[in-house]
C-alpha cells in the first residue's frame, strides 16, 4: 500500500513480489536496516531492500529457513501455521510455531519440543544459531518487544470445547529464555487441559499477565509508542481480536488496550478500544487481524473479512 501524497489513504495497493508463490504469508517484519523478513507456513523468506523493489515484479529475495525446514513436513497444517516474526533487541529474528493441534498428542511432545514447535524460536538473520526461546505455547499469532524493557511478550490462543466462557485467552511477558508457559497442561490461564489433567505438571509454568474473554482469538499485539494519542495509551499495549469461531454467542472482533507502567507491569485490564465489526445479530461485519503504528502516531488495523486496512487517529485536544 502506497501513500504518496500523504493523506494517510492509499493511493494503490498491489501484490509484492507477485513472481513468487507464497504459502501462508502472514507473518513480516522488519530489520533496523531494511530487510523485510516473511514468515510463511513453512519457511522465511527475506527481502533486501523491500521498499524500493516494490515498484516492479521482480524482487530480491533469499531463504533464511529454506521451505520444509522451519518444521517436519508432516505437521504442515493450515490449523495454527500463520506465523509471526520480530526483529528483537538482540537482532536475532524470533518466529512463532503454534502446534497444529486443539491440544498437542502426547505422542508428539517430544518431536515438538525438539523444533520448537508450541513455542518461539529465535534464528540469527541469516537463519543459523536456532534456538528454542519459549516453551509451551499452544498458538501465538502476536508478539512485541517491550521498548523500554527488552522483555518478549505475545498474545496466545488457548484450547476449544471447553465451554463458551473457559479458557481465558492470554497476554504472557517473557523475562528469560526457555520459560514455559504452560501448553499443553493448561489451557489457558490456570485452567487444566482434559487430556493432562490428572498429570502432575513436569515444568515451571509462567502464567499470562492479562487474562482476556474466551475464545475471542487474539492475533496481532504491539507495544504503543507514538504521541498522538493521550498519554494513558503510552507504552501500553494495542492487539486484535479476530472473534471467536465456535462460542455459542460470538465474541470479539475487536482492537483491545492493555495499559502497562513504566517498569513493564501490566497496570489494570484488557479493555475494547476499538469496536463495532460485530453486529447485534451475532454477523461478523469485519475480523481485526493485526495492529501497527505508523510514523504520525495513528494506529492501523487490518481486517481479513472485509480485506480492508483501517486507520484510527486522534483528533481532540487532550493530551
Amino acid at each position: 500500500m502506497t501513500d504518496r501524497d500523504k493523506d494517510r489513504v492509499a493511493d494503490e495497493v498491489k501484490n509484492f513480489a507477485p513472481s513468487l508463490a507464497k504459502s501462508v504469508p502472514n507473518g513480516p517484519c522488519f530489520s533496523p536496516t531494511g530487510v523485510l523478513y516473511i514468515a510463511e507456513q513453512n519457511r522465511v523468506l527475506a527481502y533486501p531492500a523491500a521498499e524500493f523493489f516494490f515498484e516492479g515484479g521482480d524482487v530480491v529475495a533469499s531463504e533464511v529457513i529454506p521451505g520444509g525446514e522451519l518444521i517436519p513436513e508432516q505437521f504442515v497444517s493450515y490449523n495454527h501455521t500463520a506465523r509471526v516474526c520480530d526483529v528483537g533487541p538482540d537482532g536475532k529474528l524470533y518466529i512463532s510455531l503454534g502446534q497444529p493441534y486443539n491440544v498437542a498428542p502426547k505422542e508428539h511432545l517430544e518431536t515438538f519440543s525438539e523444533w520448537g514447535i508450541g513455542g518461539i524460536i529465535r534464528v540469527n538473520q541469516d537463519g543459523s544459531d536456532r534456538e528454542i526461546y519459549t516453551r509451551g505455547v499452544r498458538n501465538s499469532v502476536g508478539q512485541d518487544f517491550n521498548p523500554t524493557t527488552g522483555d518478549l511478550w505475545f498474545t496466545d490462543n488457548q484450547v476449544d470445547g471447553m465451554g463458551d466462557d473457559i479458557p481465558p485467552g492470554e497476554i504472557n511477558r517473557q523475562t528469560a529464555m526457555g520459560q514455559h508457559f504452560g501448553h499443553p497442561w493448561y489451557g489457558g490461564g490456570d485452567v487444566r487441559t482434559n487430556e493432562y489433567k490428572g498429570e502432575e505438571v513436569p515444568v515451571e509454568v509462567v502464567f499470562p499477565v492479562s487474562e482476556t474473554t474466551a475464545h475471542a482469538a487474539n492475533l496481532g499485539m504491539m507495544f504503543y509508542t507514538g504521541k498522538m494519542f493521550p498519554k494513558q495509551y503510552r507504552g501500553g499495549i494495542f492487539s486484535a481480536q479476530h472473534g471467536s469461531w465456535n462460542r455459542t454467542v460470538p465474541v470479539g472482533a475487536r482492537v483491545m488496550f492493555t495499559p502497562v507502567d513504566a517498569e513493564g507491569n501490566v497496570n489494570g485490564e484488557t479493555v475494547p478500544f476499538a469496536e463495532g465489526w460485530l453486529d447485534e445479530n451475532g454477523e461478523y461485519l469485519g475480523r481485526p487481524v493485526d495492529v501497527a503504528q505508523l510514523k504520525d502516531g495513528s494506529l492501523l488495523v487490518s481486517d481479513d473479512l472485509a480485506g480492508a486496512v483501517y486507520r484510527i487517529a486522534y483528533t481532540g485536544s487532550g493530551s
